[in-house]
């Protein structure tokens, strides 16, 4: 939008002189010194949004908002099923149980979504400085390299986190959520 504002300006410019020309006979040098001025090179007010970390790091908040969404709904609905239970059965135990479990999951969860959140602005201020010595410099920035150890550390973390799913799985093989049917002898 800035950029299409800035051309639509610069030919505004050129009509005008042009039609001044005329009368006032402007060289076209002057005319060409003025679109240069007009078109003097800014920084970027917003570098961090075109930084692949930056970027994958307020996915992930995202992620983890919904995430905890989902979780919030769930615990409500065990809550009300809590509720509708029989005050002797042997099933709002097993609710209780799920609903501590499901309020520690929340909470684990909004301590990732504050750890993300400062992380974000970490980013956020890390990108605009580099960015802006980068460009008082008259230098590209380019960050490549940070961007590929970022993507290797978050291979293995990926990784690391499937295998201990995979164990949490084989270990929670033989265990059941509901408590074993009681005989009445």
């Amino acid at each position: 939008m800035k950029k299409l504002l800035q051309i639509n300006l610069i030919e505004m410019v050129f009509f005008v002189f042009s039609f001044l020309s005329d009368s006032i006979n402007l060289s076209l040098t002057t005319i060409v010194l003025i679109a240069f001025l007009i078109s003097c090179k800014k920084p970027d007010a917003d570098p961090q949004t075109k930084d692949y970390i930056y970027i994958d790091l307020k996915q992930k908040l995202a992620d983890k908002e919904a995430l905890k969404i989902t979780n919030s709904t769930a615990l409500h609905d065990l809550e009300m099923k809590l509720a509708d239970e029989d005050s002797q059965s042997i099933q709002k135990k097993v609710l209780r149980r799920k609903i501590s479990i499901a309020k520690w999951e929340i909470a684990k969860i909004d301590q990732i979504i504050n750890y993300y959140k400062i992380k974000i602005v970490e980013r956020e201020k890390f990108v605009r400085k580099r960015y802006i010595s980068s460009f008082e410099k008259d230098e590209t920035w380019n960050n490549s390299e940070e961007i590929e150890r970022y993507k290797k550390s978050q291979a293995s973390l990926s990784t690391k986190n499937h295998k201990n799913e995979i164990k949490k799985e084989v270990s929670n093989e033989g265990k059941s959520e509901e408590p074993p049917a009681t005989s009445s002898h």
